[in-house]
């Protein structure tokens, strides 16, 4: 069974509801055989045609470590950024 790292990109609004952007998925295991600093490319999702990939919307960047070979477990709840620019 292969596990994926699956990160969803969001629009906030605070009266409406929360829009889709987008998303992308990578093996987890090329996660944890890579390097410890991550980039995944977010195209929307809504502007993709005939398997070619829509506007890039952004890139996430992360530093992911693990601690315990074999034995992980990755949970992410209400998580934050910080220091994004409004285009």
């Amino acid at each position: 069974m292969e596990e994926h790292l699956h990160i969803e990109v969001w629009n906030y609004n605070r009266i409406f509801m929360n829009t889709f952007i987008g998303y992308d998925s990578v093996l987890l295991l090329d996660v944890a055989n890579g390097c410890v600093r991550q980039q995944i490319n977010i195209h929307d999702k809504k502007l993709e045609k005939d398997g070619e990939c829509g506007e890039l919307v952004c890139t996430v960047s992360f530093k992911i470590v693990f601690e315990e070979i074999w034995d992980f477990y990755l949970l992410f709840l209400d998580w934050r950024t910080t220091n994004l620019e409004d285009t």
